[in-house]
């Protein structure tokens, strides 16, 4: 079988994009920090997050009100590497285009 990685994309609480993210991992960054909610419950809570990600930015609103955080960074994600790779969404064919989804929970 034949595979091309044509472009990349990537939404971390290190990076919103594939070049953040690498140069957030060889700076040694650490995406960790206080959830912006803590403060409502007590404090002490922590999480993975990037206060500048806006889904807004990669889609509707509609989508945005249908889907979980996760499904947004994922969908955010494909669409920078659709980008990336310079392709014209509209022309992929669904029968021969995959998305190489790498870790994440939830959802």
């Amino acid at each position: 079988m034949d595979l091309a990685i044509t472009g990349l994309g990537a939404v971390s609480p290190i990076g919103l994009s594939a070049d953040e993210l690498c140069d957030g991992l060889l700076a040694g960054a650490v995406g960790i920090r206080p959830a912006p909610w803590s403060e409502l419950s007590g404090g002490g809570l922590y999480a993975a997050v990037d206060d500048r990600f806006d889904p807004h930015a990669y889609m509707d609103d509609r989508v945005v009100a249908g889907t979980d955080g996760n499904a947004r960074f994922a969908l955010a994600a494909v669409a920078q590497a659709i980008e990336d790779a310079g392709l014209d969404p509209a022309a992929l064919d669904d029968r021969r285009t995959a998305v190489v989804h790498g870790t994440s929970m939830g959802g």
